[in-house]
């Protein structure tokens, strides 16, 4: 486990890489946090985002697989996005749909 300040540090580092699009920095940066922090989910969306940016949407849906059952709304949208590049339809579908609904729910609150 790696100490607080280290962990926001990186991350804040992590997110300026993603920002400005180097997804190789970020990727490196944000796989460092999961390791050092692997019960920490928060890092993960990130990940899955920068991984399907790299075209590798199988590590995208492991890097989110924990998250399947997630209220997250992004999580769901990055699973669709991923499944839909590999070809499984069906799936991608269904994390669309799950998109939406939680979309919607958020808006309503």
């Amino acid at each position: 486990m790696i100490g607080k300040d280290v962990h926001q540090v990186v991350h804040l580092l992590a997110y300026q890489y993603l920002r400005q699009t180097q997804w190789e920095r970020a990727e490196a940066l944000l796989s460092w946090l999961l390791l050092s922090s692997p019960a920490d989910d928060s890092v993960r969306p990130a990940l899955g985002y920068v991984l399907l940016e790299r075209k590798r949407p199988f590590e995208a849906l492991e890097a989110l697989a924990p998250l399947a059952t997630s209220a997250d709304p992004a999580v769901h949208f990055l699973r669709g996005r991923a499944f839909d590049s590999i070809g499984e339809l069906a799936l991608a579908r269904t994390s669309f749909e799950r998109f939406e609904r939680l979309r919607a729910a958020e808006q309503t609150e």
